[in-house]
């Protein structure tokens, strides 16, 4: 007998066969179920992320923002930092050869960059991802009273940058201009260019 295109030797019982299809269907919107609140879990949860940066974690002070690195992917460029900027520290607009990502973990950080439209301004806060393309002109600010923390995805020029021009120690006080100036150097050293104090 012929069923479809699959040949059979004997009849198939339809009532044995639909039962099986109701079966295999429940079965599927159960397994897609739990799938979907896996995915959602794993998309909520912050079991992935470390509170505290491993032993031996590079934190360096730089302009004020403490900067830690949180992990680097061997063999490739891609290092993780966590950024802590205090109220009132800001980054001038600068670019470089590097792109960036940054998703803001807690706070409220302002924004500029250059696009193909002109300068957009705009406020990221906890949960948001911006992207910086490779030499597009970009600044940031912390104009509100709590500190900004945000995750940074950078190239190993990035690190670089970080460890020449970071200190150990967090600063006492505002950057003096010898600290700038050194932090300027360094910047110009590892390709980034400064557009505006």
């Amino acid at each position: 007998m012929m069923t479809g295109s699959v040949p059979t030797s004997r009849p198939v019982n339809r009532g044995i066969r639909d039962e099986y299809w109701r079966v295999a269907k429940i079965f599927r919107k159960v397994y897609r179920a739990r799938r979907q609140e896996k995915e959602k879990r794993d998309m909520m949860s912050n079991s992935f992320v470390q509170p505290h940066a491993p032993s031996g974690a590079k934190v360096f002070f730089v302009m004020g923002d403490r900067v830690e690195r949180r992990a680097r992917l061997e063999g490739t460029w891609l290092n993780i930092f966590d950024i802590t900027v205090p109220p009132g520290s800001r980054t001038p607009m600068h670019r470089h050869n590097s792109p960036e990502v940054f998703r803001i973990v807690e706070g409220r950080l302002n924004v500029r960059r250059m696009t193909d439209s002109g300068l957009e301004e705009f406020e990221a806060t906890a949960g948001d991802i911006v992207r910086i393309d490779a030499n597009q002109p970009h600044g940031y600010v912390n104009a509100s009273a709590e500190p900004v923390v945000f995750s940074a995805i950078v190239d190993s020029d990035m690190v670089e940058f970080f460890e020449t021009a970071g200190l150990q120690e967090p600063p006492k006080a505002a950057p003096s201009p010898e600290t700038t100036a050194r932090a300027t150097a360094a910047a110009n050293a590892h390709g980034i260019t400064i557009l505006a104090a």
